[in-house]
């Protein structure tokens, strides 16, 4: 609350087994009125989903400001009871309004009956990120560390095309993204709905590949394209994936490559991928160790290591 601006304004729609509205919208200056409503939730209650996303949407067609950051922040532990209408019904109301220029940023809480995949889906379906809020200090990274990125979206629709060049590339493998890959007809098509960037953000692909032995050459094509929000314009741009991009080494690269690589490993160990039924949480904490010292300040980085140590520990012994 203390880190927006003045004029913003925020409404809170409570709902257990039923929905109700608890603060209608008021601007952010009159903080005292909002943080006094924020104060006096409590749980109770089963889980009404669908009333409490319709009087969501509801209040924030009525209050729709054209050019601004219109958006349903839901928290949910996605456990829901939807009433009567379906899951589908739901989806189709959220990405409709995100047509109409409503996004929807989805945090996920809770443990036990935790829906991740419903979450999941319906942050897609908005347009807008998806987080599990696990601690206190998630939850202030989001809401107010990262508040811009989450409230603005600078870019939507943003999607990457990777063409890889076959004279060079044998194979490839994409880490991650997998439930949100396009058809390669469907680059162009702006009718095909694809994620969004919020001020400040950024996103990481990463591929695995297999180069053609003593090959010469680019890799390939990368190629961005995305809506400005301002113009309501098109853009693309297109870079190569340029021989000298390569190290001969690994510990050539650069650090923040191997954090990506680090993180990646670690999701391929916990989802139990076939390609890291080889990999060893202690030795992926040894790599990141030197990493995490060039990041020293970045709590998320030593976090990051943490939760490795913490797999290690957890990782039955391999000869």
């Amino acid at each position: 609350v203390d880190k927006l601006a003045p004029e913003d304004r925020v409404a809170i729609v409570q709902y257990d087994s039923h929905a109700r509205l608890v603060l209608d919208y008021t601007r952010a200056a009159d903080k005292a009125r909002i943080l006094t409503a924020i104060d006096a939730l409590q749980t109770s209650g089963s889980t009404n989903l669908e009333e409490g996303m319709r009087l969501a949407y509801e209040l924030a067609r009525r209050a729709f400001q054209p050019g601004g950051a219109n958006r349903v922040l839901l928290l949910s532990d996605g456990a829901a009871n939807l009433g009567s209408a379906s899951a589908e019904e739901i989806l189709a109301v959220v990405a409709d309004s995100r047509r109409q220029g409503i996004f929807c940023s989805v945090y996920g809480v809770g443990r036990g009956g935790y829906n991740d995949a419903m979450l999941e889906t319906l942050a897609n379906k908005g347009d807008g990120a998806y987080t599990y809020l696990d601690s206190l200090d998630e939850a202030r990274r989001v809401f107010v560390d990262d508040l811009a990125a989450t409230l603005h979206t600078v870019a939507s629709d943003v999607k990457i095309q990777v063409e890889f060049n076959p004279a060079r590339v044998q194979v490839w493998r994409q880490l991650g993204y997998e439930n949100r890959k396009l058809k390669r007809e469907e680059f162009r098509n702006d009718a095909v709905d694809a994620g969004e960037i919020g001020s400040g953000q950024s996103a990481t692909a990463l591929y695995e590949l297999r180069l053609v032995p003593q090959a010469k050459g680019p890799l390939g094509t990368v190629r961005v394209r995305c809506r400005d929000l301002r113009t309501g314009r098109i853009a693309e741009q297109t870079a190569p994936l340029s021989e000298a991009m390569l190290r001969a080494r690994w510990a050539d690269a650069d650090a923040s490559f191997k954090l990506a690589a680090g993180a990646a490993e670690l999701a391929e160990i916990l989802r139990g991928s076939p390609f890291a039924a080889a990999s060893n949480a202690s030795e992926l904490a040894a790599f990141l160790r030197p990493v995490a010292l060039d990041y020293a300040l970045d709590a998320r980085v030593q976090e990051l290591l943490r939760l490795v140590e913490k797999t290690a520990s957890l990782q039955p012994n391999r000869p």
